[in-house]
């Protein structure tokens, strides 16, 4: 893995590159992925964008390749902050009923800093899947099935040390 990150005042960009040889959780595959992020901050606000594209390499099958993008924003009020963001998952490029394989996932988000070091947040959280597609929360161990829509809702203290 490789990456890159540029930072100008309230502008800050990365790009990355990464290569997983022969992984055990997609059938053996070979994969390659490039990703881009841009946000920029002025004042109280934050409006960001990132693209990434995957291209699977599949061992005895049919090769494809899957892009996403997302856009998000932030705006502080003081102590009490609001973020939102949406992402879309792209078709399946290369497999039959590639339009069948799309997602897409919103988050709404919600701050209050109870001190310069303390966070109180709570979010919620949505992916649809079309009816091939099993797209999940990279944290949930549980698998989903196609087509299903995982929700999440969370509320979380951060302390920074």
């Amino acid at each position: 893995a490789l990456a890159a990150t540029y930072e100008l005042e309230g502008l800050k960009a990365g790009l990355a590159y990464t290569r997983h040889n022969d992984t055990k959780t997609l059938a053996n595959n070979d994969i390659d992925a490039w990703a881009l992020a841009l946000s920029y901050k002025f004042g109280d606000t934050m409006v960001g964008a990132g693209y990434e594209r995957l291209d699977y390499d599949v061992k005895g099958g049919q090769d494809y390749d899957q892009a996403s993008w997302t856009i998000a924003a932030a705006q502080q009020f003081g102590a009490f902050g609001l973020k939102a963001s949406y992402t879309q998952l792209g078709k399946a490029k290369g497999l039959a009923d590639a339009d069948k394989y799309k997602a897409n996932q919103w988050v709404l988000g919600a701050t209050y800093d109870l001190s310069k070091r303390t966070q109180v947040l709570a979010y919620a959280t949505r992916i649809d899947n079309k009816d091939n597609a099993a797209v999940n929360f990279g944290v949930n161990p549980v698998t989903v099935k196609a087509g299903s829509n995982p929700q999440a809702v969370g509320v979380a203290l951060k302390h920074s040390f």
